[in-house]
């Protein structure tokens, strides 16, 4: 039995990274490109700030929390909120509101993907009504269709489920693989809020989040090689990016405050979440 669940876990990895290229950031129309370099994904600026990405993605944490969500919804939400962004024409940019694409972007993947859902009345309510029930449900629409339907995203969180019988079977100690899933976790919740994950692989992102899970539990190297041995490690050089990333987020929080070094002044600029309380 515990062979025939390892082959599952295996294929469902499989099957969730051949569907990672139908869910990667779009390039926006060539309209938009008139006049402008045609630069490759990666080298084009997000469309949201990341200082304002950052708090979306933590108002939808408090969100989920509050409402007692699996927190693996705001994974699928944020990835709504940039595959729509990264569809829109510069034009077309400036007339959205991040606030209302965030908000219903979580309203659509709590309806998709959790038992528990939130009303599109009670979206409106938590935006001190700035956002009538109708916007909310026009924006779902036309996220909808600028997906293309595409709504079942392979987040990194999607890939740790399916991989903690393997785990399981790599480390002896029931209690040291729970820890190690737990804050491999911790750590994809962390790249979530953070924009420069978005283009990474979600493969990737889950596999550096087990191997700087295992690092910081100090996990045996025969562990890790037995968990190598099942080969889940797609693209290795885009994975140590990943870890690497990871490895400085998760020292950064390990930080006191006032050993957090302040980034350089920049010009004040509203906060997307000031209207979206909880």
């Amino acid at each position: 039995m515990t062979s025939l669940i390892m082959d599952e876990a295996l294929e469902q990895w499989d099957a969730l990274i051949e569907r990672e290229d139908a869910y990667k950031l779009q390039q926006p129309p060539s309209s938009s490109l008139e006049g402008q370099d045609r630069q490759p994904a990666e080298a084009r600026e997000h469309a949201c700030p990341p200082v304002w990405r950052e708090k979306i993605c933590e108002w939808c944490y408090q969100v989920v929390d509050h409402c007692d969500i699996d927190r693996g919804v705001v994974s699928i939400a944020l990835d709504y909120f940039d595959r729509f962004l990264s569809c829109q024409t510069s034009s077309s940019r400036a007339e959205i509101s991040f606030q209302l694409v965030s908000m219903t972007s979580l309203y659509l993947a709590a309806k998709l993907h959790s038992t528990r859902r939130i009303s599109a009345s009670s979206m409106s309510s938590l935006s001190k009504g700035c956002f009538r029930v109708s916007e909310i449900l026009n924006m779902e629409v036309r996220i909808i269709q600028t997906l293309r339907w595409h709504l079942n995203p392979p987040t990194p969180s999607i890939y740790l489920d399916v991989v903690n019988p393997l785990l399981d079977a790599s480390i002896a100690d029931v209690q040291d693989s729970y820890e190690v899933s737990e804050l491999s976790r911790y750590l994809l919740e962390l790249g979530v809020c953070d924009s420069y994950f978005i283009e990474m692989n979600p493969s990737s992102i889950a596999y550096a989040s087990i191997l700087i899970a295992m690092e910081n539990l100090s996990t045996s190297k025969e562990i890790r090689t037995k968990f190598d041995l099942y080969k889940l490690d797609k693209a290795s050089k885009v994975t140590e990016r990943c870890a690497r990333r990871l490895r400085h987020v998760y020292q950064l929080t390990m930080m006191p405050d006032s050993q957090v070094e302040e980034e350089e002044p920049s010009r004040p600029i509203a906060s997307p979440t000031s209207v979206l309380p909880v």
